[in-house]
């Protein structure tokens, strides 16, 4: 593919459209980015009884929602980081997002809870946590993403049966036990 800016979309039977934030693809660069759709359907139910089977009411999911953030980079452009999510609360100054990813160029952070500080322009993922940044991808308990000059700076807390291993992952140990791996993508 050429050098430039991207945006995936796609729609696949059974699941509902996937969107996420635009990618820039540089010279000489591979990437591989992974797309994880939400499926429509949580559940179908089937109750067998000596009458029959019985249909159940399908339970569907709800639909992803989306919140669109500006960044701004150290070239005054304005990026664009996208957060897909199920749920949405106000924590005073924080906004929860629940069952969210968050994808911002190349990297892509989905967890069970997303956490947006809007004033310090601070990420908090918890739960099931999954990092992608176009080459590999590491699960980790925590990650923290915040920028600098409109680059991502990403801190992974990893779960335990990692943190024994993370010479194998090429993660480097940082100035703290549990946060293991910083990078700028």
């Amino acid at each position: 593919m050429p050098v430039g800016t991207y945006r995936i979309t796609g729609e696949f039977a059974g699941y509902y459209p996937y969107r996420r934030a635009p990618f820039r693809l540089r010279r000489g660069e591979e990437l591989e980015i992974n797309i994880y759709p939400v499926w429509r359907i949580r559940a179908i139910g089937l109750t067998v009884t000596e009458r029959g089977v019985e249909d159940k009411p399908i339970i569907y999911a709800p639909a992803p929602r989306y919140d669109v953030v500006r960044v701004r980079s150290a070239k005054k452009e304005p990026w664009e980081l996208w957060i897909q999510y199920e749920e949405k609360k106000r924590r005073g100054r924080e906004i929860e997002y629940g069952s969210a990813e968050l994808s911002y160029d190349r990297l892509t952070v989905s967890a069970v809870s997303l956490r947006y500080d809007p004033r310090r322009f601070r990420f908090l993922a918890v739960g099931y946590v999954m990092v992608e940044d176009g080459k590999q991808t590491v699960r980790a308990e925590r990650a923290e993403v915040i920028f600098k000059a409109g680059e991502p700076i990403v801190r992974l807390e990893l779960m335990p049966f990692l943190r024994e291993r993370r010479g194998h992952l090429g993660l480097k140990s940082r100035r703290f036990r549990r946060q293991v791996y910083l990078a700028r993508y």
